[in-house]
């Protein structure tokens, strides 16, 4: 696991974390804002099995994703306002793209077949998913793939979480 792909781990899981309170900001003029607080408990656990120690020294403007589970209503703080514009979304769109390119002609094999082929390798041929799973675990990979790819060429669905 390298430095920066533990940042951005880091960073895409307070985006889904806080998705919620940003749709809401987002309301139009006339509709009523619901005071919505972001719910931090998956980004508390993820803090608590991955210390920072992964990531490099220059890192330290993540420190407020660290503090973010910890401040009531981190939307209003002065220090926190940030991460809730989309400046900061596209910033990370454009950081995950250029991650996934770098890293994409590193690996030779999709990860689900990763995953599948962990699976049994773990458990023996017992555990080997039966043959018509293999069509499907390739068709949700195919359909990834194609999400992707939209993604990064920039034809994004509008409403959509990332």
């Amino acid at each position: 696991r390298s430095a920066a792909g533990c940042a951005l781990e880091l960073r895409l899981r307070v985006h889904f974390c806080t998705f919620a309170t940003k749709v809401a900001l987002a309301a139009p003029a006339g509709a009523e804002k619901a005071d919505v607080e972001p719910d931090f408990e998956d980004l508390k656990a993820f803090l608590a099995a991955h210390p920072a120690a992964a990531l490099d020294e220059s890192s330290t403007s993540l420190a407020p994703c660290f503090a973010l589970p910890f401040v009531p209503r981190p939307h209003k703080n002065p220090g926190l306002r940030f991460i809730f514009e989309d400046a900061w979304l596209q910033k990370l769109r454009s950081d995950l793209v250029a991650f996934l390119a770098a890293h994409a002609r590193v690996r030779h094999a999709p990860t689900l077949r990763h995953l599948a082929g962990g699976l049994v390798l773990a458990g023996g041929p017992q555990a080997a998913p039966p043959p018509a799973s293999w069509h499907e675990l390739l068709r949700i990979a195919d359909l990834g793939l194609a999400a992707a790819s939209r993604t990064a060429i920039g034809a994004v669905a509008k409403g959509g979480p990332l």
